[in-house]
């Protein structure tokens, strides 16, 4: 699997289904609520649906046969318990939604291409570049730059904060070297005044 793959988009949902055993023995249809997980790849507009449970076993045993990464599956675990306490499933990424660069319609032809976060549009392929149009390469290049820009902030700052500590060790040693002029100063003249009196 690719280093730089993204994880599929999965959202999860309630569907009312007919409980056959349930219906039998009362003479009348009989649902029950069944949780489903919609898989859709990364920039595919392919749908895979199956009851979450099931899939989520299927894809434990994807990662135990390293077929699936670990982080991704911790991710969808994750979404799939604040869907059922009715919580937002946290994205994975910088959600297009809330990328500054973008204009309102720019935002809906990007999401309507079914790339949803920053990251995804960097990775974004030839087939998802045409399904996004007019300026989908250079969308594709802007996020690519805005990327490196954000992680290029976290090296700065730490380069920043050393060059800080760098200053502050330097202005302690220049206090003491002032003290230790001002010190000899004042014993040179001391020295002076003796001479002076003898």
């Amino acid at each position: 699997m690719s280093q730089e793959a993204r994880p599929p988009y999965v959202t999860f949902e309630t569907r009312q289904i007919e409980d056959r055993n349930a219906s039998s023995e009362a003479g009348h249809y009989v649902a029950k609520d069944v949780h489903y997980a919609i898989i859709t790849p990364s920039g595919s507009k392919d749908r895979l649906e199956k009851v979450a449970d099931e899939w989520l076993r299927d894809t434990e045993a994807a990662v135990r046969e390293e077929r699936f990464p670990a982080q991704w599956l911790e991710g969808y675990k994750a979404g799939f318990r604040a869907f059922l306490e009715g919580k937002e499933l946290p994205e994975d990424g910088t959600p297009i939604l809330t990328w500054p660069p973008l204009s309102p319609a720019q935002v809906r032809t990007i999401i309507d291409a079914d790339v949803r976060t920053v990251e995804d549009l960097a990775a974004a392929n030839e087939s998802t570049l045409t399904r996004i149009g007019i300026g989908g390469r250079a969308f594709k290049q802007q996020a690519q730059a805005w990327l490196d820009t954000v992680n290029d902030t976290g090296k700065v700052a730490a380069e920043l904060d050393a060059l800080r500590k760098k200053n502050a060790d330097l202005e302690k040693r220049d206090a003491a070297r002032d003290q230790q002029i001002k010190d000899l100063t004042n014993r040179l003249d001391a020295m002076a005044k003796v001479k002076e009196d003898a």
